[in-house]
């Protein structure tokens, strides 16, 4: 067939289920059943002559020619998304701006693709990032609208707004002696080294071993997940991350993810932001995004 026969439509749907590699999550995005985006998927494939995504058991990976319908999509949507936000401009008299502050680093390896589904979706709006180590304060002071954060507590006039569970697992060299079978005890910290990406006074685990009335070896702080990852790949340091923000890292063998098999370890994420200032729709949207993307 020939590509001038692909609706917008066509090229929305194709480019959401390769963001998020799901049927389920790109039909919740696209605001339509799963069974609906399903037969939509079939019917554009019908007519371009060709399967356009490789179904596997745990995401949809685009075939040849799927890339270049892909690649279509990214292209046409951009200028799309341009014109759009053009008209928009013009219509509402601008143009929407966010800022979302970050309190757990490690958010920072899933961000990319969800902020790439929420320019596709508001693409008139413009989101910008932020490190923080205290978010209260900067939700206060206006330098962030929303903001992620592993600490919910009763704040007088902040709401939060649950993301995602993950659980907490230990990052070890796959040599590491202490963590060869698999699983980790507490009491095995007392003869490790440990590496955090956060201080002592923000480390919910750190807050962990010391109820335990364990104390590691040595805490180092190390602020950047990847320099850390190297260092324990190359020592016998011990590391605590979401499974989420470990799992892209262990795909080249230097590293094992271990459980905690005496004290088994769950951790929330949450969305804060004050609540005496409305959400707009595009905050609301990216809360959900990130709910549908780490769900």
């Amino acid at each position: 067939m020939s590509l001038m026969n692909l609706e917008i439509k066509d090229l929305r749907l194709v480019g959401m289920i390769a963001a998020t590699g799901n049927l389920t999550k790109a039909a919740s995005l696209l605001n339509i059943s799963q069974p609906a985006l399903s037969r939509q998927l079939s019917d554009l494939e019908e007519r371009v002559g060709a399967k356009i995504f490789v179904r596997q058991p745990k995401s949809m990976t685009p075939t040849v020619i799927g890339q270049d319908i892909l690649a279509l999509a990214d292209d046409i949507l951009d200028r799309v998304e341009k014109t759009e936000k053009e008209i928009t401009a013009r219509l509402e008299g601008g143009s929407g701006e966010l800022t979302l502050a970050i309190e757990c680093m490690p958010i920072f390896a899933c961000l990319p693709a969800v902020l790439k589904i929420h320019q596709q979706l508001f693409p008139n709006v413009k989101v910008n990032t932020i490190g923080t180590v205290d978010f209260d304060v900067d939700l206060r002071q206006t330098r962030s609208d929303l903001a992620v954060t592993m600490r919910c507590s009763e704040k007088k006039g902040i709401v939060f707004e649950r993301l995602f569970e993950d659980e907490i697992v230990v990052i070890a060299a796959t040599d590491n002696l202490i963590a060869m079978d698999g699983s980790i005890s507490l009491s095995d910290f007392a003869t490790a080294d440990y590496c955090s990406i956060v201080s002592k006074a923000n480390d919910p685990f750190y807050a962990v071993l010391q109820k335990a009335g364990i104390e590691p070896l040595s805490v180092t702080v190390i602020g950047e997940v990847n320099t850390l990852m190297n260092i324990v790949s190359a020592s016998a340091t011990l590391a605590v991350m979401p499974f989420f923000a470990a799992r892209a890292m262990l795909a080249d063998g230097r590293l094992k993810a271990c459980r905690i098999k005496d004290h088994p370890l769950k951790a929330t994420w949450y969305m804060a932001h004050l609540q005496d200032h409305p959400l707009p729709a595009y905050a609301k949207g990216l809360i959900k995004i990130i709910r549908e993307f780490m769900g």
